[in-house]
């Protein structure tokens, strides 16, 4: 799906995730500016609403969904989950609901397994590619989002920096905006950070980053670069332009 057709920011959390927060901030005034945002005290995002932007319930699927919130890798894989707002205290950031593995798997989807038009979904919260025991690590929040709901998604093996992650994320949606397929952006975005830094690029998405972040180098912190996995198809997505002219992919 292209990205810009649906675009959904989606941030969850409090005071522990400012970085996490000015990410979506960025993201929807630089690159997906009619993209619909979920804040704390601003239509939070409950489990409910995040199943509905990826297409569960019936409803239509968003073209991105980019998740800013914290992820947990439960003591039973079934039990890992994203932590959004509880929908009876949907204005409390620090009230949380699951949605959890199994939800997402339980979850009434349009079409098959592994279909091939779903959104991509980028998970920068903390181990939402992790699975703590069993299954030789294959059963995660990220693999299930694959299986059912999703034609890509991106998420983390461990536990991240939200401050350094969020340089890596501007980079990552700035190189899709390019026209990169996910998984080549992630490869870009990682290259980024262990490129010295008076070697980088230019990149967009990141004028608003000060210049004293940029300048740190990343080189030794593969707790941040090498943390970002993805699952899904390999392809970019098709220009709104080349579908409605019937061209190939």
């Amino acid at each position: 799906m292209p990205l810009t057709g649906r675009p959904a920011l989606v941030f969850h959390g409090g005071d522990d995730l400012e970085w996490a927060e000015e990410e979506i901030d960025t993201l929807a005034a630089v690159l997906y500016r009619d993209a619909v945002v979920h804040r704390p005290h601003e239509d939070p995002a409950t489990p409910e609403t995040v199943l509905a932007l990826l297409g569960g319930r019936a409803a239509a699927p968003a073209s991105l969904v980019h998740l800013a919130c914290h992820g947990l890798a439960g003591t039973d894989p079934t039990r890992s989950a994203l932590l959004l707002a509880d929908p009876d205290e949907a204005d409390e950031p620090a009230r949380t609901a699951g949605l959890t593995l199994s939800t997402l798997l339980e979850t009434p989807a349009e079409g098959d397994a592994f279909r091939s038009a779903g959104p991509l979904v980028v998970c920068g919260g903390c181990e939402t590619d992790l699975t703590t025991r069993d299954h030789d690590e294959a059963l995660t929040v990220t693999s299930v989002l694959v299986h059912r709901l999703a034609a890509d998604a991106i998420g983390s093996r461990w536990k991240v920096d939200d401050q350094r992650s969020e340089l890596m994320m501007l980079v990552l949606h700035d190189a899709l905006g390019r026209g990169l397929a996910p998984p080549d952006a992630l490869r870009a975005a990682q290259r980024w950070m262990l490129t010295p830094p008076d070697e980088r690029p230019p990149v967009p998405a990141l004028r608003r980053v000060s210049a004293g972040r940029l300048a740190e180098d990343f080189r030794d912190r593969p707790d941040t670069w090498a943390a970002f996995v993805h699952h899904g198809n390999p392809a970019p997505a098709v220009s709104a332009a080349r579908q409605r002219k019937g061209e190939p992919a």
